[in-house]
């Protein structure tokens, strides 16, 4: 290295042999060693193009099989809640059967004296059991909105749930 710089300080026309205005034969020998290099480079790179090519796969392998787990938890989940909004039409549909009823046999009741059941004997006349009648409307009605609270907290929770993982679906794509 010494050399070299010193040499530089003679002038342009003088070189080493190592120096880049020095004589031809290092020129040769330092080329090939450099193509050597790059070739080397060249397969480490095509090495790791494979390594990552496959890591690829794998990663993709697994996300196929997270995906099909996801879409079939998503399809139970939403069986569920199917049929958990029928159960729930179904009781609310009841407990309304059950208030008309009621409503109709309070009314009926009322003007025929009110004494049919045991409850209205107890109270002691008509009064008593249209007391009892408002009483057994106001709970059922009560039921069916608390019923009904309970059918829309569900399918809040639901709609949590889905859209996040309808959003890995559509985000995949």
């Amino acid at each position: 290295m010494l050399k070299w710089f010193s040499n530089e300080e003679g002038g342009p026309g003088q070189g080493a042999l190592g120096s880049p205005q020095g004589g031809g034969t290092g020129g040769g020998e330092g080329g090939q060693a450099a193509l050597v290099e790059v070739a080397e480079r060249l397969a480490q790179t095509e090495q790791l193009v494979a390594q990552l090519k496959e890591l690829i796969r794998e990663k993709d392998g697994s996300l196929s099989t997270k995906d099909e787990q996801l879409k079939a938890e998503k399809e139970a989940c939403e069986a569920k809640l199917s049929k958990m909004r029928l159960q729930n039409k179904a009781k609310v549909t009841s407990l309304s059967a059950q208030l008309e009823e009621l409503k109709k046999g309070g009314a009926a009741g009322g003007g025929a004296g009110g004494q049919g059941t045991p409850t209205h004997s107890k109270k002691g006349g008509a009064e008593g059991g249209e007391q009892a009648s408002r009483g057994k409307i106001l709970l059922l009605r009560k039921k069916v909105e608390e019923l009904e609270h309970q059918l829309s907290q569900r399918d809040e929770e639901l709609e949590v749930k889905v859209p996040s993982t309808s959003f890995f679906f559509h985000s995949k794509m």
